[in-house]
């Protein structure tokens, strides 16, 4: 947690003279369906940075379920296609801010492409942002840092595609919260100890994630934060993509009655 604390530290030290000076961060990110390109023109002017989206010498598939299924070579063995634009000029960049979607649990081959061309970030501040289906933030940032371990990766961001209106202001809430020196700290205030699942509980996990049934997610505790509504964070196992089991944390945000359903906010690995 101090190497975490630090980082933050030094991050903020940056952020704020990159606020002040308008120079200093980059924004770049590779976007198929647009999800991640409309996030990352969210950053930049949070950020007070230049934006540059990625473009592969071969494009993927129109298609996205047919990208899907020709990435699946590329993301299992961590390579990446051609870049038109993938070597950036990095010395006049303190931050850069990589976003990508994620694709098989982790972030898209191009990304891999773009960290190869740029000496896999090597001294500088990163942070991380990306869209999904169904969760894989945690698990795509840890890949990265093993990809770049000289990249100091100080926070990462995700929101699901489904929920990308409710980005601008999840944006600006995680911008502040580097300027405070706070991302990358485990908190979770406010939020009930682990329990057993109670009948309104599995009936609010089984409303919000009716569409998440490929997942087979199976809650076995939860604990609660009341807000305008309540906040819940599910502890489930869930089947991947190869069959063995895991856990995972399923955040579920319920409104007050009358005023909509509840909806998935996250799925973390």
């Amino acid at each position: 947690m101090k190497a975490k604390f630090f980082f933050c530290v030094a991050f903020l030290a940056v952020l704020l003279t990159a606020c002040t000076q308008q120079t200093g961060n980059l924004v770049v990110y590779y976007s198929q369906t647009g999800n991640t390109r409309a996030v990352a023109e969210l950053f930049a002017p949070c950020m007070h940075a230049e934006l540059i989206g990625l473009d592969c010498v071969k494009p993927y598939p129109d298609d996205f379920n047919a990208t899907i299924e020709e990435s699946r070579d590329e993301v299992k063995n961590s390579t990446g296609r051609d870049l038109v634009n993938g070597t950036l000029k990095l010395e006049k960049y303190d931050t850069i801010c990589i976003g990508f979607p994620i694709w098989y649990g982790t972030f898209a081959p191009p990304i891999v492409t773009l960290a190869k061309e740029n000496n896999l970030f090597a001294g500088k501040t990163v942070v991380l942002f990306c869209t999904y289906g169904s969760g894989g933030r945690r698990s795509a940032e840890a890949q990265f840092r093993t990809l770049c371990p000289e990249a100091n990766v100080v926070a990462s961001f995700g929101i699901a595609a489904r929920r990308v209106e409710a980005a601008p202001a999840e944006v600006e809430a995680f911008v502040a919260s580097l300027r405070a020196g706070e991302a990358g700290r485990q908190l979770v205030g406010g939020f009930s100890e682990l329990r057993d699942l109670e009948e309104g509980d599995r009936e609010v996990f089984a409303k919000a994630t009716e569409q998440y049934g490929y997942l087979h997610l199976n809650p076995l505790k939860v604990s609660t934060q009341v807000v305008a509504g309540t906040n819940y964070l599910f502890e489930c196992e869930s089947a991947g993509p190869d069959g063995q089991a895991s856990t995972v944390e399923v955040r579920i945000f319920a409104p007050l009655p009358g005023r909509g359903e509840p909806e998935v906010i996250s799925v973390e690995r």
